[in-house]
């Protein structure tokens, strides 16, 4: 008997977000057909978020991708942005980062030390 490589929770969560992800693109669909301004917003919000994109500080190598995603597939390409385009940390982790740097740092420097004093006493 063969076993199954692939959970079953993870073949239903598979198949979860691509029922998910279709019933959003149809939803997305039947409000640009029905409803006459949608596709106007979904316009707008695209031209805003290719200037937000645009006018951010990351280098370009990063911004050309995101351009693409969000003129190619206008929707989708903002909601992935908006949930993994953001790299900013904030202010108070990036705080906490340099201060476990600076510690670790400090132990180092600290077992490095202790090691070549014990090498020159120990000869």
């Amino acid at each position: 008997m063969l076993k199954n490589n692939l959970p079953h929770r993870f073949i239903f969560s598979l198949m979860k977000l691509i029922f998910e992800t279709f019933m959003i693109l149809l939803i997305v669909v039947l409000l640009t057909k029905y409803v006459p301004y949608f596709s106007v917003a979904i316009i707008i919000s695209e031209f805003i978020v290719v200037a937000i994109i645009i006018s951010s500080d990351q280098n370009p190598e990063f911004k050309i991708p995101w351009l693409l995603l969000v003129i190619l597939v206008p929707i989708s390409g903002m909601m992935i942005y908006f949930i993994f385009g953001k790299r900013k940390l904030s202010k108070k982790y990036t705080k906490r980062m340099d201060e476990a740097n600076e510690q670790f740092c400090n132990i180092l420097k600290a077992k490095h030390y202790g090691s070549l004093l014990s090498l020159k006493y120990n000869h």
